[in-house]
């Protein structure tokens, strides 16, 4: 019907897919099916099951190939935004299941996600692997694995201790036990802002697997197999950087207001903040 109203939702992560399913359902149950079409765009073809990604990192070819492990960790979507006119109310798309390049929206949900944070550190996105999508996950699990059929000492440095690098840590270490897993952290301990009890816990575990956990140490530079911080230079064979992320490319270059570390400020029921007081957004964007 072309006068149902569209709800379209911008990233098919876990707040764009829970969104997703629960408006569906509030829309059924109150049977309004024929006022609105809720529509999920996601620039991959896949919503990929982040929790999962450290053990599709560290899973042997024996124990699951390729096709088992993306059962796993993806799960299939087909569509790609290319920009947002928050002005005009449209999305322009390059490929979504609505055979249309491009789309009007009643209201917008802003759930893009984001992407890997360099900081600007010189030579970090050239010689270090990330852990962010599914094929990442692969490209570490074969690094590892080439590097282990090469040498006998291998070294392992993981760039942040937040939760994604401690979980790899600790995986790494109880896949291949002989493997050097380094934890390197900016804060003063790893999982900064959680209880520190559990840090504690954590901490402890880690260093009964023989994972080696470096504190208060920034990095400042990275260049081939050699890490520099502000007082230390470490040796590595493979860098896997879990430090940070920024928002996605497809937000931040929107005309909305955002705070210091490029997030987006919203006021009241969630709604976005024009960059300035005279611009005037779409009525009903979120």
């Amino acid at each position: 019907m072309t006068d149902r109203q569209n709800i379209v939702i911008i990233g098919a992560g876990f707040g764009g897919l829970r969104t997703a399913v629960l408006l569906a359902k509030k829309i059924k149950n109150r049977k309004l099916t024929g006022r609105y079409n809720v529509i999920l765009i996601d620039r991959n073809k896949h919503q990929t099951y982040t929790p999962l990604l450290y053990e599709a990192a560290t899973v042997s070819k024996d124990s699951a190939n390729y096709s088992e492990i993306k059962k796993l960790v993806v799960y299939s979507i087909d569509n790609e935004v290319v920009k947002i006119d928050l002005i005009n109310g449209d999305i322009h798309c390059q490929s979504f299941a609505v055979t249309q390049e491009e789309l009007k929206f009643d209201y917008l949900v802003l759930a893009s996600g984001s992407e890997v944070n360099y900081f600007n550190i010189p030579g970090l996105a050239e010689n270090s692997l990330t852990l962010k999508t599914f094929i990442d996950a692969l490209k570490i699990r074969d690094k590892v694995l080439d590097l282990t059929a090469e040498k006998k000492d291998v070294r392992i440095l993981i760039g942040g201790g937040g939760s994604s690098g401690v979980e790899l840590a600790g995986e790494l270490k109880k896949w291949l036990p002989k493997l050097s897993v380094t934890i390197v952290e900016a804060a003063p301990t790893i999982l900064s802002g959680l209880d520190v009890q559990v840090i504690n816990k954590v901490e402890k575990r880690l260093k009964d697997l023989g994972v080696e956990i470096i504190t208060n140490e920034k990095i400042t530079q990275v260049q081939k197999n050699k890490v520099l911080t502000e007082r230390k230079e470490l040796l590595f064979d493979a860098l896997i950087w879990c430090g940070g992320v920024k928002p996605s490319r497809l937000v931040s270059e929107l005309p909305l207001k955002t705070e210091a570390k490029g997030r987006i400020e919203v006021g009241g029921e969630m709604l976005c903040l024009p960059q300035s007081e005279n611009l005037e957004l779409f009525p009903k964007q979120r």
